[in-house]
């Protein structure tokens, strides 16, 4: 069991439960006590559970018979009821209540299957061709009984405590990022419509807590927009426990091949792949980000298509080799040369956002750098935003490649 903030203060002799900081914010009530709440609170305090309580309270009321336990558990369940509608504490096997109109969404993005259980407003149109319960070349009555979840992701309109005790991970403006021994727990500073989210340290199971959305402003970003990039965090986790690693960049298909153009925000990559498909026809795969398989047979490291694309609303569910990568940096000429070992593996990792959370997570994304790096040819173009760049990269490419 979590205690929120709460201590036991007597108003005129008479006791009650007084929130205080976090939960004076979050506008919970006070709580009225008789002798025995004094005892049960007591007793939650010192951290005993439900068990011990009711073990302790048969001590102190002389309970011996069968009827008399029974009476006590029913007063002690009845009371912790009261605690947990007042969100006084959590319990820790609480059942995650979704909204009476939730219903699963099975999608397939390569080999990972994702279920989100939410109401139909919450899950994106990005996730359309990505169903596998109405994909026509999928049968779902096929996967259903042989497919598992790899990840459940679970929309509740519950509002979680407030968290004492946990590691802080990460702060930025937008969100904190906490840890416990179980779970990942991403409360949004300035939050709209998603509160926050508890991820399991598996990554296969995620509870995200929001507002209704009749509860939302019409001025603030969709809500299922909001859980769609919360979600691309949760795959990205995952899917990096199965060798799948996300490089911001924009993609073409080329010989067959994708091939990604990355850079810092204003870089060009963007503009350098557009080049590309009006001067020779190349389809775009995705603007914005790469996902990279790198557990292949050959070595070839493989990009998987995904739905997430920033701004671009370029992606794809298909999945390509992968040729190469180049880094672009602007100039007022434009200059190609291969690189390799550290400088290689270092462009790859410092242009990754799977994320890396704590050492062992680092040291994953590095791992797998070396292994991309190994695979493919990678490539650093100083380039201007003139067609002659797209002409000198895709010359050495096919000189590469010829």
């Amino acid at each position: 069991m979590t205690i929120a903030d709460y201590t036991l203060e007597y108003i005129n002799g008479i006791p009650y439960l007084m929130p205080y900081g976090q939960s004076v914010a979050d506008l919970k009530k006070c709580v009225k006590l008789n002798d025995t709440g004094i005892f049960i609170w007591n007793s939650l305090s010192d951290g005993f559970g439900r068990d011990e309580i009711l073990s302790e309270m048969c001590k102190k009321y002389n309970a011996v018979t069968t009827d008399d336990k029974t009476i006590l558990s029913d007063d002690l369940d009845s009371f912790l009821d009261i605690l947990t509608a007042y969100r006084v504490f959590e319990r820790e096997n609480d059942i995650i209540t979704l909204p009476d109109n939730s219903k699963p969404h099975h999608l397939r993005i390569n080999t990972i299957s994702i279920c989100i259980n939410a109401p139909d407003e919450y899950v994106s149109d990005n996730f359309s061709i990505f169903r596998y319960d109405d994909n026509e070349d999928l049968s779902f009555d096929t996967f259903k009984d042989t497919v598992h979840d790899d990840i459940t992701i679970n929309i509740t309109h519950f509002i979680p405590f407030f968290h004492r005790g946990k590691k802080q991970v990460l702060r930025t403006d937008e969100l904190t990022l906490l840890e416990d021994d179980s779970f990942y727990i991403c409360r949004y500073n300035k939050p709209y419509g998603l509160i926050e989210w508890h991820l399991s340290k598996d990554g296969r199971t995620c509870n995200m807590y929001c507002k209704r959305t009749s509860d939302t402003d019409s001025d603030k970003p969709d809500i299922s927009e909001e859980i769609f990039f919360a979600i691309r965090t949760i795959f990205l986790y995952n899917a990096s426990f199965k060798g799948m690693y996300a490089i911001h960049s924009a993609s073409v298909l080329y010989k067959d091949k994708a091939w990604l153009f990355s850079g810092h925000s204003g870089a060009g990559k963007s503009t350098h792949t557009n080049m590309w498909k009006e001067l020779f026809n190349t389809p775009v795969i995705n603007g914005d980000l790469n996902l990279i398989d790198i557990n292949t047979t050959d070595g070839i490291p493989v990009v998987i298509g995904i739905p997430w694309c920033g701004t671009s609303g370029i992606y794809t569910s298909r999945s390509y080799p992968l040729g190469g990568i180049t880094f672009i940096k602007k100039d007022i000429t434009d200059q190609v040369r291969r690189i390799d070992g550290d400088d290689a593996v270092l462009s790859i990792a410092q242009r990754m956002i799977s994320p890396c959370w704590n050492t062992g997570l680092l040291e994953n994304n590095l791992a797998a750098s070396e292994k991309i790096a190994a695979g493919i040819t990678v490539f650093r173009l100083c380039c201007t935003k003139n067609p002659s760049s797209a002409f000198l990269m895709k010359e050495e490419i096919d000189n590469e490649y010829h």
